[in-house]
């Protein structure tokens, strides 16, 4: 019988500090980011987007797309992201193919 290995597609998370996670109590009046960072992410995005700007008063919803994921980019890219987290009340992040 032949062998099947199944591969995780997320690889090994980090070890992290416990992180207080904040929620949101109303999305009015928010700005919501999306992070579009897979191949067709971007069709969820587009569509989530439409759906949150027609059933709340949302400030604002923006979209970040990182420059590269190569190990050059890394430092400049987690930067870039910092300054988008902090430009909004709520992100999404989300993997797509």
């Amino acid at each position: 019988m032949a062998k099947i290995e199944l591969l995780d597609p997320m690889g090994v998370i980090p070890e992290t500090e416990e992180v207080a996670l904040h929620t949101l109590d109303t999305m009015h009046g928010k700005r919501i980011g999306f992070r579009v960072d897979w191949a067709n992410f971007d069709i969820f995005c587009d569509e989530a987007d439409r759906s949150l700007r027609e059933n709340f008063e949302l400030q604002d919803v923006r979209h970040y797309h990182p420059a590269g994921r190569t190990e050059s980019t890394k430092e400049a890219g987690d930067q870039e992201l910092k300054a988008f987290a902090s430009e909004v009340d709520a992100m999404v992040v989300g993997l797509a193919a």
